[in-house]
């Protein structure tokens, strides 16, 4: 063997202890991950029962959409769509599904049928996992759209001039535009002719519509408008109370926006960390508290802080069945729990569902930036009563 050679043995036999010593460094004293730990749940004892929901379900595994009109979620389904999902908004009839992929604006229904795209020629794409906005004058926003009660249409911003805030030469104007899915027509309906802070609703009369608006005072207020864009009426929320009648506005909820509650607020389910008391799943309903699966939470050395063994849960309609994405050394994927028997079973992979909640489901709700269902506590106040430091 040469000498270059074994020059070049020496040197590559160098590189491996410099690159395995720069690893051990890395893992061990800037990470520190050998003291990481992963969540726990103890007594881990999944059983096998039957899921129905009150109205149909969309949900996803991966990048497969699929359609349950019972809500049977252990049932084998064909796909009827495919591709990223970064958020969605399902009809109050839950047979149409507004896509967001990152990309376009999907319009399916639910046996998969593409009724229209929309390219980010036309929409500003907003990105849920990014927060990036990339908002444009002259074109339509994708970050939000509400339908209507009769699910035949939806209505959305359109940013005639847009300017980033927090510029105080605030120029910014939109309109609101309404797709009609039996013409697959965009029809403008208001020129709002200022900036729409973000939220807008719906009504049970097709000419009017409500949006967020900035006072002279810096406060966030609602209007109603006709469609020949005069003002009806002004609302200002009152220590979050806002005088608007249930049965003259529509509101399509986010699921988030319910905090772990059912959608009549009579059953709450949240996770607790192992320390005041014993950690876990927690069902709290009709003044009685149920520890539904024990737990602990992980933790990160190099971050500083605990994390959850839940990534997101909410309750499926009819308020029944409560679904939680599950991270842990125990299983890694979908639960589902039955809060009238306790039992929770394990799903074959991880999925997300999407399905419409309104104010016709809870009709009571309160001013929060947004119009939001009043909740009888905040989660978070939840488990501190739980906890006993409430």
């Amino acid at each position: 063997m040469s000498k270059k050679i074994k020059l070049i043995y020496k040197i590559l036999i160098i590189l491996i202890v410099v690159i395995s010593l720069l690893f051990l460094f890395v893992y061990f004293f800037l990470f520190q991950a050998h003291k990481n730990e992963n969540p726990i749940l103890y007594n881990f004892n999944p059983t096998k029962f039957s899921i129905s929901t009150t109205k149909p379900i969309f949900f996803s595994e991966e990048t497969n959409l699929f359609y349950s009109r019972t809500g049977n979620l252990t049932n084998k389904y064909n796909p009827i769509w495919s591709g990223e999902i970064r958020n969605a908004y399902v009809s109050p009839n839950s047979e149409y599904i507004i896509i967001n992929t990152g990309l376009d604006i999907q319009i399916v229904d639910y046996s998969g049928n593409l009724l229209q795209k929309f390219s980010n020629k036309d929409f500003s794409i907003f990105n849920r996992k990014t927060g990036s906005n990339n908002r444009q004058s002259g074109k339509f926003w994708g970050g939000e759209f509400q339908w209507d009660h009769n699910s035949n249409s939806f209505i959305f911003i359109k940013d005639d001039l847009y300017q980033e805030p927090p510029d105080t030469n605030d120029l910014t104007k939109n309109s609101i535009y309404r797709y009609e899915l039996q013409s697959g027509k965009i029809q403008p309906i208001f020129n709002c002719n200022e900036r729409i802070s973000f939220n807008f609703y719906t009504s049970n009369s097709p000419s009017s519509i409500y949006y967020e608006y900035a006072t002279e005072e810096g406060n966030l207020g609602l209007k109603k408008v006709s469609s020949n864009n005069s003002t009806i009426e002004k609302f200002l929320p009152k220590h979050r109370k806002i005088s608007i009648s249930p049965d003259s506005i529509f509101i399509n909820y986010k699921i988030e926006q319910f905090q772990g509650y059912s959608y009549d607020t009579k059953s709450l389910i949240v996770t607790i960390n192992d320390r005041i008391i014993q950690g876990g799943y927690y069902l709290t309903s009709k003044d009685t508290t149920k520890l539904l699966i024990s737990g602990k939470y992980g933790y990160s050395a190099f971050k500083g802080f605990s994390y959850s063994f839940e990534k997101e849960g909410y309750f499926l309609p009819g308020n029944q069945f409560y679904l939680s994405n599950v991270r842990s050394s125990q299983y890694n994927g979908s639960l589902v729990f039955n809060i009238e028997t306790g039992e929770y079973m394990k799903l074959n992979k991880e999925i997300c569902c999407y399905f419409s909640v309104t104010n016709n489901d809870y009709s009571q709700f309160e001013f929060r930036y947004e119009l939001v269902p009043l909740l009888p506590e905040f989660a978070t106040s939840a488990v501190l009563r739980i906890e006993g430091l409430k």
